[in-house]
């Protein structure tokens, strides 16, 4: 009988062990747990864990407190700093994120929260200010950016408004100053900037410029104006490219300056006039090359000088005007070099000489004359070299 109460109590004993032995712990702390193929484990467990975790600064208070199911992260985690104030929580479900996650800063004021949904950004994210106040709120669908985002100033003024839908920035973004002016209107489409944007003066209702886009290209008519709403500079794009009739204006809203471009090159006519609106000079181009006739005007009106080019050097009869009118000068071009006859005349009219060029150097005959139309030399060149040449007195003789 005594035999039969011994080995009774031994079993017990050895059932009692085992049972001791196999017994997952409820709570453990975080530094004992072991990581096996994205699971943790309690030591000498077989199962993954299931219960509380914590960890403790060194004679400084928690760390962290946390739970895991089967070896996964599942519900509330927190976190604090050395100085016992809380730095996060975090939420989990089977180890994906889900819920919301609460950043705090190092004096424990609410920063940021998050909402997760299946391992994903989902649903609203609030950042705040120290002040405790909004200065974001975005929104998020399975991990896209998604609905209206908002941000404020530390004031309390709306900064900005921004849409997107599946991820892409779409719809009309308005940004305000500090004030609560708006201070422009940007329009997207497909992620990219995509018709009519416009910007504001930060001190007025007046308009700074007006923007046209397509597909993140600029598009179409853009316009400038100043602080009075007196129009500066317009023009248009084509495909990211100046194209078409660009304009300057003056203060009083003359126009200053007309410049024609194609795809991006200065090409055609080019104008420009002073303040009062009279003619300054008139310029030619062709694929961005100066191109045709050049001319230059004085403040009278009258002509000072014109002449052509071709792709981008003088080519062609150049002409020089006095302030009264008549000519000065008459020289001829081949690819920016002297060539043919260059004729010059004193203010009064009346000739002074007539030079021969070929290749920009003197060729062929030189003729002088004294104002008073009688002639004063001859000189011959070949290749720019003197070949012969004869001297007349102030008579002619």
């Amino acid at each position: 009988m005594e035999m039969k109460r011994s080995i009774l109590l031994l079993a017990l004993f050895l059932l009692i062990s085992h049972t001791w032995a196999v017994c997952q712990p409820d709570r453990i702390m975080f530094q004992k747990l072991t990581d096996k193929k994205g699971l943790v484990y309690a030591p000498g467990q077989k199962k993954p864990y299931t219960g509380t975790v914590f960890a403790n600064y060194k004679n400084r208070g928690r760390r962290l407190r946390g739970e895991y199911k089967e070896g996964l992260p599942h519900g509330i985690w927190t976190y604090w700093n050395e100085e016992g104030r809380k730095e996060r929580t975090e939420s989990y479900k089977k180890g994906k994120k889900e819920g919301n996650w609460t950043y705090f800063d190092e004096d424990g004021i609410k920063e940021r929260i998050e909402s997760y949904l299946n391992d994903e950004p989902s649903g609203k994210v609030t950042t705040f200010y120290g002040n405790g106040k909004r200065e974001r709120v975005e929104f998020y669908l399975k991990g896209n950016r998604e609905g209206n985002w908002t941000n404020w100033y530390e004031n309390g003024k709306k900064e900005k408004e921004e849409f997107y839908r599946k991820d892409k920035k779409i719809g009309k973004w308005t940004y305000y100053n500090e004030k609560g002016r708006r201070e422009s209107v940007v329009s997207y489409k497909e992620d990219r900037k995509d018709g009519k944007s416009t910007y504001w003066y930060p001190n007025s209702n007046k308009k700074e410029r007006e923007e046209n886009w397509r597909q993140d290209l600029e598009n179409g008519l853009w316009i400038w104006w100043d602080e009075r709403g007196k129009k500066v500079e317009e023009g248009s794009y084509r495909n990211g490219q100046k194209h078409g009739m660009w304009a300057r204006y003056n203060n009083h809203g003359r126009k200053m300056e007309e410049n024609q471009w194609k795809d991006g090159e200065l090409s055609g006519k080019s104008i420009q006039w002073d303040q009062t609106g009279n003619k300054l000079i008139l310029k030619s181009f062709k694929a961005d090359e100066k191109d045709g006739l050049w001319t230059w005007w004085a403040k009278s009106g009258r002509k000072q000088k014109e002449g052509n080019y071709k792709v981008g050097k003088k080519h062609g009869r150049w002409t020089f005007y006095y302030p009264n009118g008549k000519k000065k000068r008459v020289e001829n071009y081949k690819q920016d070099k002297k060539n043919g006859k260059l004729t010059l005349w004193y203010q009064s009219g009346q000739k002074e000489r007539e030079e021969n060029y070929r290749n920009d150097k003197n060729h062929g005959k030189w003729t002088y004359w004294y104002e008073n139309g009688k002639l004063e030399k001859e000189e011959e060149f070949k290749n720019g070299i003197q070949t012969g040449g004869k001297h007349y007195d102030y008579f002619g003789k």
